[in-house]
């Protein structure tokens, strides 16, 4: 199913199965996450009407950039929130 341990190691320094077994311990709390997502996304919209009203254009990039960290931002402070609560 999976290739040699050595090959494992040689190429990524870690076990598959490791990976695997820790993804059950990333904590995730969704009712959380979708707030502080929508937050997150309200004060990017509002960041393009700020940008656009000074500069006068929102680039390709600045939209994309967005939406690539903001979620990421968002789960983030996601964990932030939740850090030392038990869900």
């Amino acid at each position: 199913m999976y290739p040699a341990p050595s090959f494992l190691y040689s190429v990524c320094g870690q076990c598959p199965l490791m990976w695997m077994a820790m993804r059950q311990y990333l904590p995730f709390v969704p009712a959380v996450f979708f707030k502080v997502l929508a937050a997150t996304l309200t004060l990017v919209l509002i960041g393009f009407v700020v940008a656009f009203l000074v500069f006068g254009e929102i680039t390709t990039t600045d939209i994309v950039g967005s939406l690539i960290s903001a979620p990421i931002f968002a789960y983030l402070v996601h964990l932030w929130l939740t850090l030392g609560k038990d869900w």
